[in-house]
């Protein structure tokens, strides 16, 4: 699912949602409005463990 689509019902304001991909050993992310090369974050899959930070 789009993660945009899915955070869009929440009521506070999302800062970062992180990842970790444990085949690359580093954390993927997803930032608001930041360039596309920021936020490598693109989509959340049913299962797997994420770290959201809201405002």
């Amino acid at each position: 699912m789009q993660i945009a689509t899915a955070l869009g019902a929440l009521s506070r304001p999302i800062v970062a949602v992180y990842e970790w991909d444990s085949q690359a050993h580093r954390w993927k992310r997803y930032v608001p409005g930041v360039p596309s090369f920021v936020s490598n974050l693109h989509q959340l899959r049913t299962g797997a463990t994420y770290w959201v930070i809201a405002q």
